[in-house]
């Protein structure tokens, strides 16, 4: 029934478009391929051309299943058929009568609960058989699009004038979004239903089965239930893909020169400002001025900030020609005579 499902959804979309032509041959290549699939049958009869090709399709349709009240509905407003005369009828082999196809009792009752969960969620009805239907969703609005993009902007432009501008751009992207967008559609049959349905409650039991487990039964039994789905064995490669890149990842920082380990930062050196003496005045200066180059260096030299006698402050640099860089509080790094510091440690 794969094959036939496909080819039948491939007429219903080329319909959809108004390309007959098309979708007669798809739906025709459906019941080839599966002869007792009643979907195909029912829109091959929507897209007949007499009334006697009608008939025909829905005759076809009802043997298939022949519970389908789509084709009784069908066959009844085409009325009975017209006999031909008795000397035209060619003889007809009755073949031997076989049994029905069995359809469950609860099928259209599934069919009616799947819809109704579709149309909750915004789905229409398309077209509906008694074992499947055709689902559309139309395009919407992004609502989260709407709340960050245009109304959060526009709540901020009350306080912030140029935030208008931001929910502009906004609306006209959530505007541009939402013309580019398509109406989803959505087949359903109750074979998919029932499988769906089968699938769930199989991982249902074996979750039950694990849960039920001792603490060491459950854990190899989770590891045996993920690693067993698809979706499973993807996320156990991906995990342990990870975890060998993670270790050579810390292999190569650890051992290797690609990645170096930073040295350890040198301990700071401080030392105390002290004062001096002037020869000729004989006062004693408390106030050292910092400059922003050494004394040797070539051109004039800048005050950059003043140090105080007593003040505990580290020592960036020391020269030979007896100059140090210092480093005060406040991070304003210049330079002075050595001469001005005192237990240097």
């Amino acid at each position: 029934m794969g094959l036939a499902a496909d080819l039948t959804r491939e007429g219903i979309a080329a319909a959809g478009r108004g390309n007959r032509a098309e979708a007669a041959d798809l739906l025709k290549r459906a019941t080839d391929a599966d002869p007792r699939y009643e979907m195909a049958w029912l829109w091959r009869s929507s897209l007949a051309g007499t009334d006697e090709e009608k008939r025909g399709h829905l005759q076809q349709a009802l043997k298939a299943n022949p519970r389908s009240e789509s084709a009784k509905r069908g066959l009844a407003l085409l009325g009975p058929a017209i006999e031909a005369p008795p000397e035209l009828v060619a003889p007809v082999t009755v073949p031997a009568p076989r049994a029905p196809l069995s359809i469950p009792d609860t099928d259209h009752a599934l069919l009616q609960r799947t819809i109704a969960a579709s149309t909750a969620n915004g789905w229409q009805v398309v077209f509906q058989t008694d074992t499947s239907a055709q689902l559309k969703k139309p395009k919407q609005w992004s609502a989260a699009g709407l709340a960050l993009f245009v109304t959060l902007p526009g709540v901020i432009g009350c306080f912030w004038f140029p935030a208008f501008g931001i929910a502009l751009i906004g609306l006209v992207l959530v505007l541009v979004t939402y013309l580019a967008g398509k109406d989803e559609l959505l087949f359903v049959d109750t074979t998919q239903i029932r499988q769906r349905e089968a699938t769930d409650a199989a991982l249902a039991q074996r979750t039950a089965e694990i849960l039920a487990a001792p603490p060491a039964t459950r854990l190899l039994g989770w590891q045996r239930y993920w690693v067993g789905m698809p979706w499973g064995r993807i996320l156990a490669v991906i995990m342990f893909s990870a975890v060998v890149v993670a270790g050579a990842a810390y292999w190569l920082y650890s051992n290797t020169k690609l990645y170096p380990r930073q040295p350890p930062a040198a301990p700071l050196v401080y030392g105390t400002v002290v004062g001096y003496t002037e020869v000729t005045t004989g006062h004693h200066v408390v106030d050292i001025d910092l400059f922003d180059k050494p004394a040797s260096a070539p051109g004039a030299s800048h005050t950059v900030a003043y140090i105080h006698e007593g003040q505990r402050l580290v020592v960036v640099e020391q020269r030979a020609d007896g100059t140090v860089k210092l480093r005060t509080p406040d991070g304003i790094e210049g330079w002075t005579q050595i001469d001005s510091l005192i237990d240097i440690r």
